[in-house]
């Protein structure tokens, strides 16, 4: 299992989601605002220069409708239902995925982030009965 991303595959991320708003007609200042990001932060996401949260790479696929794998790796292989939901299969797919994202912090800041997307995957099992 990989333990954490490159620093290449970081900095692909913010071109990734460039091309996925010029795909969809949507300007960057749009999605900064509509993601509620600064938007001198926000084009430092787009560019790599500044590194995106876990919280902040779900939020753009929810918000381009776009699989975490895709933002992640250009990987089709997850998908979200029509009702933001992920396809059940793919669950652990992406929980091994964030995990791996955030081995690298802190104690603290890995138990907090645990705490968070533990519920967050509590939420999403729930849909999914």
């Amino acid at each position: 299992m990989k333990k954490y991303l490159t620093v290449e595959e970081m900095k692909a991320i913010g071109p990734r989601i460039m091309k996925l708003l010029k795909e969809k007609g949507i300007k960057a200042e749009e999605a900064a605002v509509d993601l509620g990001f600064d938007r001198s932060y926000y084009y430092k996401l787009l560019k790599g220069s500044r590194p995106m949260t876990i919280d902040s790479i779900i939020a753009h696929c929810q918000y381009l409708d776009v699989s975490i794998s895709y933002i992640l790796f250009g990987d089709e292989s997850l998908a979200w239902d029509i009702n933001d939901n992920l396809v059940p299969g793919d669950i652990e797919i992406l929980i091994e995925k964030v995990v791996s994202a955030i081995e690298n912090l802190d104690e603290h800041h890995r138990a907090e982030k645990a705490a968070k997307l533990g519920h967050r995957y509590a939420v999403l099992v729930s849909k999914m009965k």
